[in-house]
């Protein structure tokens, strides 16, 4: 078992994504289906087309620890075969694991959580570069003051998220109450 995880986790580093890539919007539902699990499955990859236009997952059964047994090259071949391209890991169990000067691809700044909304996903996709306008040569900030101008910025990358179809007008709204008040 031993020698597996270390194979997994050193042998396999080609399978993570690096470099820039932007979710064709359709796929953030999808990935917060992937956050969510299943019935008594937890999950185990969410693997992406390189240009971010397709992807495919898997889970692993919860309390069996044969999946880490399994072949992630493997894994990422359906993915292939779905979109006739080039496909990467993006994200490991809840951590992205795509680095793209952003995104550390691990640690808390990293993981997601299964109870997180829809629009907490696309707000922290963003943050991390895999949505919006935001690319690895940009800075994001840790802490948004609350200045007219910082307020400013936020309601237009919500604007811009909303007008590409990442955000219903629901979560517009409400985003955008939660920025004013």
């Amino acid at each position: 078992m031993f020698f597996s995880l270390l194979w997994f986790n050193t042998g396999n580093a080609g399978i993570y994504g690096k470099g820039e890539v932007k979710l064709n919007p359709n796929l953030v539902d999808y990935f917060k289906d992937y956050l969510k699990g299943g019935h008594s499955q937890t999950p185990l990859m969410f693997i992406i087309a390189v240009d971010g236009s397709y992807a495919h997952f898997w889970y692993c059964p919860v309390g069996q620890g044969n999946c880490m047994a399994a072949d992630p090259a493997e894994m990422v071949k359906p993915c292939e075969d779905g979109s006739g391209k080039e496909c990467k890991v993006f994200a490991r169990n809840r951590t992205v694991r795509w680095k793209n000067g952003i995104n550390p691809g691990k640690g808390k700044k990293s993981k997601f959580n299964s109870k997180m909304t829809r629009a907490e996903i696309v707000a922290k996709l963003t943050d991390l570069g895999f949505l919006g306008n935001a690319t690895t040569e940009s800075k994001i900030t840790k802490k948004e003051t609350s200045n007219d101008k910082d307020i400013a910025k936020q309601i237009k990358k919500l604007k811009k998220l909303y007008d590409d179809g990442v955000l219903t007008k629901e979560e517009f709204e409400k985003a955008k109450n939660k920025i004013l008040n």
